[in-house]
């Protein structure tokens, strides 16, 4: 958001709406994933059952307990960067944090195609993390 006009609850709200604004429309098929969790085995290989199987939930439930979604804001300072917001229950971890990828770090050294990140988590261990993607040691190229 732009900075407010002024220090006070209305200019702040105001800065947030025209934030909302200017999110491009959404292309619905391709940018926006919803789904249903489904019975499973955890990692450690415990057994979740599914969302349609929990009390007071329809069988024929079609509630989704998924959702990612990448946005664009139009606006000039944002101009071509992607946002991607998802949540969801039953996921792994629950994790707040705003994830930079830097543009793809591919070169002569290296056929990774993974970019270096910038991770600002906020919740629960707040702290700063950069991953750099480096050529292991050693005479291969990898």
């Amino acid at each position: 958001m732009n900075d407010p006009k002024e220090n006070s609850p209305d200019s702040i709200r105001d800065e947030k709406v025209n934030v909302l604004k200017s999110i491009k429309n959404v292309d619905y098929k391709n940018n926006i994933v919803r789904g249903q969790y489904i019975k499973s085995k955890g990692r450690k290989g415990e057994q979740y059952n599914s969302y349609r199987s929990s009390e007071g939930v329809s069988n024929n439930s079609k509630t989704e307990t998924y959702f990612a979604c990448k946005l664009f804001i139009e606006n000039e300072r944002w101009k071509d960067i992607p946002f991607f917001i998802r949540t969801g229950k039953r996921m792994p971890t629950k994790v707040t944090e705003i994830v930079i990828n830097f543009k793809k770090n591919k070169t002569i050294f290296s056929d990774n195609d993974q970019s270096n990140m910038l991770i600002f988590r906020l919740q629960p261990d707040e702290g700063l993390l950069v991953k750099f993607n480096l050529k292991k040691p050693g005479k291969k190229i990898n």
